[in-house]
């Protein structure tokens, strides 16, 4: 059985939002114990960039919400980590499952694909894919190596919200990258897609005189399921727009975030999230 590791995390105030615990703080809290794990049974992130020239770079994200967890809830989080290997160590995938602390059935699970990049040695951590060392692979057991790679959710989940016809409504907001979004090579810390699509969707319900049915939800119900596809980065002080689209129907609404670079809606593609309720 593939090893788990379990810890806790104190219940702070700004780990929530009036609805759930925020997309973006799940995000956080994954990325942390995928670390956690790698440090306690392979390599520290920190040895694995800086000695094994070897850096893992977040390319497909889940968050599925289970049961509702408030901050009124409980004092801290339960968080369980599992990591294996596929395709050859060609993807890391991180499964992390949260709960209240007390009742061990998850309130939120998680789950990152990683690519491991062999780094050219540039200030940017810029790098090329290259599956891990052999030697850490080893470190592996058995049933942490799958051999069939991992396929993002989120093509196929635009396809058929096109086969649907034109969104109920849409919307562009400007940003840019500053270095509160970022991490220590000055490009984002992908935690903050999920926060540029959090504003996309604020900005597009706020901005319809009269939303279309359901869409509101966006703002009044938690989120249920978060997909998340990243094709390249975005560095400090870049621009960009957040393109946010809206389908709904009985069930609730599903938002669509393009993440461009430039100051038009026709830039560079980085990456999308898709919100369903």
């Amino acid at each position: 059985m593939p090893r788990a590791d379990r810890h806790r995390v104190p219940a702070d105030a700004g780990l929530f939002d009036p609805l759930q615990l925020q997309p973006a703080a799940v995000g956080r809290i994954t990325f942390d114990a995928g670390t956690r794990w790698l440090r306690r049974h392979l390599i520290s992130h920190r040895r694995l960039l800086t000695e094994c020239g070897t850096g893992l770079v977040v390319w497909s994200v889940r968050i599925r919400y289970e049961r509702a967890l408030g901050f009124a809830d409980t004092e801290e989080l339960g968080v369980r980590t599992q990591v294996m290997a596929l395709c050859g160590g060609g993807q890391v995938r991180c499964e992390v499952a949260i709960d209240d602390g007390r009742d061990t059935r998850p309130a939120v699970r998680a789950s990152l694909v990683l690519i491991p990049l062999r780094i050219e040695g540039e200030p940017s951590l810029a790098g090329n894919p290259a599956a891990l060392d052999p030697r850490l692979l080893k470190l592996f057991r058995h049933d942490e190596l799958l051999p069939v790679p991992h396929t993002s959710p989120v093509p196929r989940l635009r396809r058929e919200l096109g086969r649907l016809g034109a969104p109920r409504a849409r919307a562009s907001t400007a940003f840019r990258i500053h270095r509160h979004m970022c991490e220590m090579a000055d490009q984002w810390f992908w935690p903050t897609a999920l926060t540029l699509a959090a504003t996309g969707r604020a900005e597009l319900i706020r901005g319809c005189a009269r939303p279309p049915e359901r869409v509101p939800d966006g703002l009044s119900r938690p989120v249920r399921t978060l997909d998340v596809l990243l094709e390249r980065p975005f560095y400090l002080f870049d621009e960009g727009r957040v393109v946010s689209s809206v389908w709904s129907d009985a069930d609730g609404p599903t938002f669509v975030h393009e993440l461009r670079s430039g100051d038009s809606e026709r830039g560079l593609e980085h990456g999308w999230v898709v919100e369903r309720w």
